[in-house]
């Protein structure tokens, strides 16, 4: 049994041994937990932003400049889709993912207005292949010279 003096008053008693033990444990620093939630966040939304799989069952990437956009590619002569515009931020213009049989191959890529893109290509587990397509030069009319006539020599 304790026993109090008349003095004291045991709630008076427990505050104190309260404020004895607040001194000696410190309180809990929100700074490292704040820190840890932080990390958290950003691996939660860089884990969001790459979690793209456009490319994780494909071994042959195609590239080009705004030009090869809505081009047909062709796979050793079978058609094998269209190539579309990147979603990635660092490819601009056309991208074309396939998997494709290590060995040769021969890529096709046509647009209409363009000249066709060929190319071998030897895939041993991943390639890749940058796809220029160059407009057609619009036929120029055939000027015919008059030998007779001198303007003609004249340029």
């Amino acid at each position: 049994m304790q026993t109090t003096s008349p003095n004291q008053d045991p709630i008076e008693d427990s505050v104190k041994q309260a404020e004895t033990i607040n001194q000696i444990v410190p309180a809990r620093n929100w700074a490292l937990r704040i820190w840890l939630l932080i990390v958290v966040l950003v691996l939660g939304l860089l884990w969001f932003e790459t979690r793209d799989n456009s490319g994780k069952d494909y071994n042959l990437l195609l590239n080009g400049d705004s030009n090869t956009i809505d081009a047909q590619v062709f796979i050793d002569g079978k058609p094998s889709g269209t190539m579309t515009r990147s979603r990635a931020q660092d490819l601009g213009g056309g991208t074309f993912w396939v998997r494709v049989a290590d060995g040769r191959h021969l890529v096709d890529v046509q647009k209409k207005g363009f000249r066709p893109f060929r190319h071998w290509i030897t895939i041993r587990g991943q390639g890749y292949l940058g796809v220029e397509l160059v407009p057609k030069q619009e036929m120029q009319p055939e000027l015919k010279s008059d030998p007779d006539d001198p303007m003609d020599l004249i340029d």
